[in-house]
Formats: C-alpha cells, sequence, structure tokens
C-alpha cells in the first residue's frame, strides 16, 4: 500500500512537530533546573561565606580575650570570703561531703558584686540539683569560701 506524498508529508510534519515539542519542553526544563543550580549555588556561596565571616570574628574576639582576660585576672584572685562552694552528700554516708563546683568569678566591672553574683550561681545551681534529685538521697547546699574537705570544728 503505498501512501500518498501529501499524507507522508503530514506525518512527518506532525513527527517532527511532536518531537520539537519534546525538544522544547525538555530544554525548557533543563534552562528551570540550570536556574535552579544557580540559585542553590549562590545561596552555598553566600552561606560559606557567612561562616568563614563568624569564624574570623570567633578567631578575632577569642585573640583579643585572650590578650585582655589573662593580664586581668592572673594578678588578681577572688578572696575567699567572695567564694561559694557547691557540696553534695552521699548515700554512702551522710557525713561525707562531695565537692560540685567552686563558684569564684571575679567581675572586672563591678567587683563590689563578686561575693552577691558568686553566692547567687551557687545557689541557683544547688536549686536545679536540688530539684532534678527529687526523692533521692543525695542532697546539694552552698557555702560561703573554697572547697574544704571537713567543716571547721567548732
Amino acid at each position: 500500500m503505498r501512501v500518498p506524498a501529501i499524507t507522508a508529508a503530514v506525518l512527518l510534519a506532525l513527527v517532527a512537530g511532536g518531537l520539537t515539542w519534546r525538544l522544547t519542553a525538555t530544554t525548557t526544563a533543563l534552562a528551570e533546573q540550570e536556574q535552579q543550580v544557580r540559585r542553590l549555588t549562590t545561596t552555598v556561596a553566600a552561606q560559606s561565606n557567612q561562616e568563614l565571616q563568624v569564624r574570623a570574628l570567633t578567631a578575632a574576639l577569642a585573640a583579643q580575650s585572650s590578650r585582655e582576660i589573662p593580664a586581668a585576672t592572673s594578678t588578681q584572685t577572688v578572696p575567699d570570703n567572695e567564694v561559694y562552694t557547691l557540696y553534695r552528700s552521699s548515700p554512702a554516708g551522710t557525713d561525707l561531703r562531695v565537692h560540685v563546683g567552686t563558684f569564684d568569678t571575679r567581675s572586672m566591672a563591678d567587683p563590689a558584686r563578686n561575693k552577691e553574683y558568686n553566692y547567687e550561681m551557687c545557689s541557683d545551681a544547688q536549686l536545679n540539683f536540688n530539684e532534678r534529685n527529687k526523692g533521692n538521697a543525695v542532697r546539694f547546699w552552698c557555702e560561703e569560701g573554697r572547697f574544704r574537705e571537713k567543716l571547721p570544728q567548732t
């Protein structure tokens, strides 16, 4: 069976048109994906740049702190009467005093508040630990001064 030349031409045009439409759709999709890749690349580059800036600022602050703080604190210690120590008991014995932490922060801005600040921090920790250990035989408390294994005899 022979297909007339006009019909063959029409079929060829339809097939070519379909292929062109598919090619155009594929090209459009690829162009959209390329734009997405560009946007993502720009976003990643911006985030990387921000991370680098944060790292540089952090390093600069650390360097600045290391130059300032040791000179200010190495020659000045907090007096014992401005220090508070957090202790805990032990289920093994009520007379045991286990050292948990020492609060001996020295304020450069307001040294008159050292004792009050250290007491507040120790008390906050004590309340937190006691709350978390409700029902246990262990209790937490603060005492003025640096760590002592035993209480002074009175």
